[in-house]
């Protein structure tokens, strides 16, 4: 696990060839090049991108020759939300994309099970299992100890699926090590937690629009001080802003009033 400088990333060593999970952005995305190159010993072969965000995969041209794999429209959205950059580094599209719920991929000797949820995150999120060492790469579907970015587009947060879906893999997968997408490595017990908070964050903006409550109130009424989560810097629109308490209850606030998918 290489931790930070965007999302989190995974890198499968499988002896003949190397799996890559989530590219980082610059200049971490350079540095995490850098450091396969000195560490690991087999060629980055494979790419796989969690979901479509910047964070996550505008390293992606630097592994050229490297198959691309991302959830169907992953690619289109990328130009879409990023389209000068990727007009200037058209090698880091997806060369490959999949509609399919569960599969197989292989890293040399290292068997990688994919599975798509349909919906969380954003409308084509992938997460990866190493069933031989239990480790579950979540991408954005879970932040641990932060608080979380809910993307606001159409090809966005699907806010109650994404609930159950960590509900699920804390279920079925009780001793893996979790790689969220930001934060430190987590237990279940972690992932559990997220879903109970986002629950929360549900039901409180939910309770304040019920209540005929405009979204200012709900920012003065909602305490989740609780939580005890932390700020997390990010990018909209190009303009840098912070992930927190105030900007998860407005994004709440519009994806209930005016939801994409609920």
């Amino acid at each position: 696990a290489l931790m930070g400088g965007g999302g989190n990333s995974l890198i499968v060593d499988g002896g003949v060839e190397t799996l890559v999970v989530d590219t980082k952005f610059w200049p971490a995305s350079s540095w995490q090049r850098d450091w396969i190159i000195s560490h690991v010993r087999s060629p980055v072969t494979k790419v796989l991108n969690t979901h479509y965000h910047y964070d996550h995969t505008r390293g992606n041209y630097l592994y050229p020759g490297a198959m691309i794999l991302a959830c169907t429209g992953v690619g289109e959205w990328m130009s879409d939300a990023d389209g000068p950059w990727w007009k200037k580094h058209p090698g880091g599209l997806p060369t490959s994309e999949t509609s399919e719920k569960d599969f197989e991929l292989w890293s040399g000797a290292v068997q990688v099970l994919i599975h798509n949820p349909d919906m969380g995150h954003t409308h084509g999120d992938l997460w990866v299992h190493l069933p031989e060492a239990d480790v579950i790469a979540t991408g954005d579907l879970f932040f641990h100890n932060y608080y979380p970015f809910f993307d606001e587009s159409a090809n966005g947060t699907s806010l109650s699926r994404m609930i159950a879906t960590l509900r699920i893999l804390a279920d079925e997968h009780p001793n893996a090590i979790f790689l969220p997408g930001h934060g430190p490595l987590a237990k279940a017990t972690d992932v559990r937690h997220y879903a109970e908070y986002l629950q929360f964050l549900k039901d409180a903006v939910q309770k304040t629009i019920d209540a005929g409550l405009g979204e200012e109130d709900a920012v003065t009424t909602i305490d989740l001080s609780q939580w005890h989560l932390k700020k997390l810097p990010s990018v909209s629109g190009w303009i840098p802003k912070w992930s927190g308490a105030s900007q998860n209850i407005r994004e709440i606030y519009h994806h209930l009033k005016n939801p994409v998918s609920k």
